[in-house]
């Protein structure tokens, strides 16, 4: 609190003369008058006074007695009714390992993934989607990253992921859903994820129809799940366009036949689709450009091009591995760097963890800010 009084400026003043003693602070002695005394000097005693008498010599200290140890505290006697209490045992000590950052390539910025900010979105879109669960004799991983572009300037991960236990033919199936929102639409963030629970709809719809030789009944799904995409629209009051989105889903049998699981595969967009056979992986159906080419931006999307869908059909084998993965991931693999660190990653005979398998998505390489989504299935 500050006084209206005001700051004496020399020790003259009236204030600082009578300012009052600080409480504890001690006066100094009493000059005593005489001639000045110097160190080790005896002063001289006044007349008639007798001289002082020597101190008798200090005794030695005694020890102090020893101190008696304080008996041992007995517990309580146990209260009848009441619940024993079992401590739990300590956490054991183990040796952490490093938790290295993932590889880079061709120096990218060193501020590209940084997240700035929240996207400002009417839902919450996470910066990172990890999935996952193992089988009697499949594996499936999942992983959905958003770019450095998208978060450097807080805008939303466009891609999404999704996994669903289905019942398809009599028998337990996986559907695994991949989508690549627009990058020049406003909600395609929106369009992804909606796109991927509209298939799950449908085929669980149809699935009665389901067979694993003919893929009517999956190819038929695009043309639905395009008219639901323009009514949400339209109840949303956005352009239909606003929801753009590529697509690529893949059913597995869960049930192996001679060792081997079917899977049904449907495409739409530049999102791919690759079989990982003897540490190679392999694009089904056509090839995009080879690393080095120009790439093209323009691509098929729901719900604007339901008649460009396609479809496959093929096995996975003990030690193969299908990967359904956006443009973020299959444009990178075009180099060689990129292609033979993830072979060698998912060609190990342990399947990788769901954390371990999003760190090994999470590689940086210069010129590829996008999102990186993918989902693996493994054969065992």
């Amino acid at each position: 609190m500050s006084s209206d009084r005001p700051v004496p400026e020399r020790p003259e003043d009236e204030d600082w003369r009578h300012r009052a003693r600080p409480a504890g602070r001690r006066e100094p002695p009493p000059v005593l008058n005489g001639p000045p005394q110097h160190w080790g000097e005896i002063p001289a005693q006044p007349e008639g006074a007798q001289p002082a008498q020597p101190a008798p010599p200090m005794q030695p200290a005694q020890p102090p007695p020893p101190v008696q140890p304080a008996p041992p505290v007995q517990p309580p006697p146990p209260v009848q009714g009441a619940p024993s209490v079992r401590l739990a045992p300590a956490a054991p000590h183990l040796p952490g390992e490093p938790f290295e950052s993932p590889p880079e390539y061709r120096r990218p910025h060193p501020k590209g993934g940084v997240p700035r900010g929240l996207p400002r979105a009417s839902a919450a879109v996470p910066d990172m989607v990890l999935d996952g669960a193992d089988f009697d004799h499949l594996a499936v991983r999942a992983a959905s990253l958003r770019g450095d572009e998208h978060r450097y300037y807080g805008e939303p991960r466009q891609d999404s992921v999704a996994l669903w236990p289905m019942t398809l033919a009599g028998g337990d199936a996986l559907l695994a859903c991949v989508a690549d929102g627009v990058g020049s639409q406003p909600n395609s963030h929106e369009g992804s994820a909606l796109a991927c629970a509209l298939l799950r709809e449908e085929i669980e719809r149809s699935s009665a129809r389901w067979t694993w030789e003919h893929l009517d009944v999956f190819a038929a799904t695009a043309r639905w799940i395009a008219d639901a995409m323009v009514h949400h629209a339209e109840r949303r009051n956005v352009p239909a366009k606003a929801l753009s989105t590529t697509l690529v889903a893949a059913a597995v049998d869960l049930a192996p036949a001679d060792g081997r699981h079917r899977f049904a595969l449907l495409r739409l967009g530049d999102s791919t689709a690759f079989l990982l056979r003897d540490g190679v992986l392999g694009e089904i159906g056509p090839a995009g450009p080879s690393d080095g080419a120009i790439l093209d931006t323009a691509t098929d999307a729901l719900p604007g091009d339901p008649r460009a869908v396609r479809t496959e059909v093929g096995e996975i084998g003990a030690g193969d591995v299908l990967v359904l993965c956006t443009d973020g991931l299959s444009n990178p693999m075009r180099s060689d760097e990129v292609r033979e660190q993830l072979q060698g990653c998912w060609s190990r005979p342990d399947v990788p963890g769901v954390l371990e398998f999003g760190w090994q998505l999470g590689f940086r390489a210069k010129s590829f800010g996008d999102d990186r989504s993918a989902v693996c299935v493994w054969g065992r």
